[in-house]
């Protein structure tokens, strides 16, 4: 009976891992494919302010008030990536004093919910160490 027992907690153990793994597989590919969607996002509407590297040097930038920001190096707020604050910049909900008086688009009619989150999860990903110089 014993020996039923811990096999059948064995197989159960295993079935919960191998799920598990499928699971956190599934939500690699997931990630991956939104943050390719949020690149092509960012090519489309972003890049020419701030980059194709996103560090603030796009086509459009010399002809600007102000230097677009540098995307890869966003400072975290309480050790975290502020994705709510990204996206309340991009919509415009929420301006900052170097965007001026509505310099920089807002994106808030035409990008929506999906394409926002996939945006937001792409600059999240090209994030560097605020340490490294830039390009560096």
């Amino acid at each position: 009976m014993k020996t039923r027992w811990i096999a059948g907690g064995l197989v159960g153990l295993s079935l919960l891992f191998l799920g598990g793994a499928s699971i956190g597989a599934q939500t690699d590919a997931q990630t991956r494919k939104q943050i390719a969607q949020g690149r092509g996002i960012y090519m489309s509407y972003c890049a020419s302010c701030h980059g194709v590297d996103a560090t603030g040097n796009g086509l459009v930038a010399p002809a600007l008030k102000r230097q677009p920001s540098d995307l890869t190096r966003v400072k975290k707020v309480d050790g975290k990536f502020p994705a709510k604050q990204i996206q309340a910049i991009i919509t415009g909900e929420m301006s900052l004093p170097v965007h001026g008086e509505k310099e920089m688009p807002v994106w808030g009619g035409i990008i929506k919910d999906a394409d926002l989150t996939s945006l937001v999860r792409y600059i999240e990903s090209i994030q560097r160490p605020l340490d490294l110089p830039p390009g560096g």
